[in-house]
């Protein structure tokens, strides 16, 4: 079951609406518990992932700023590959699934190059198999 804790009426001019602000403030009741956020490309941001005492994992825009060029990269890459990127608590994982379709997810719960259990020969990275579940 998932319920409505907190929630935000979106108003003109008085707060900042940037995504990662946002989230920040629906959040911020939860800072130094040690939560886990899980957020959609839109609101995933590098910034907000490392916030102390707290876990994020979240699905990335290509179009971020903070990613590096061999993680952007176009479609066309070898099918059922991944690339990783380790950055202090940070992991950064490129997969990609088919040769027309690339997936970037950003985790700090995660940080090793570990192959989801289950996933057989596609050989999908376990970042994936828990965003999937969760």
């Amino acid at each position: 079951m998932t319920y409505c804790h907190n929630f935000e009426v979106q108003r003109r001019f008085s707060q900042s609406n940037k995504p990662v602000n946002v989230t920040r403030r629906l959040a911020e009741f939860l800072f130094g518990s040690g939560p886990n956020i899980m957020a959609e490309n839109y609101f995933s941001n590098v910034n907000l992932a490392r916030e102390p005492a707290m876990s994020y994992v979240g699905n990335v825009r290509k179009k971020k700023r903070e990613l590096l060029r061999a993680f952007v990269a176009t479609k066309g890459g070898k099918s059922n590959t991944s690339v990783f990127g380790f950055n202090y608590k940070l992991t950064i994982v490129l997969a990609v699934p088919s040769s027309q379709k690339n997936i970037i997810l950003l985790s700090t719960l995660h940080n090793d190059k570990a192959i989801g259990p289950g996933s057989g020969n596609i050989g999908k990275p376990e970042i994936i198999t828990f965003y999937s579940l969760n």
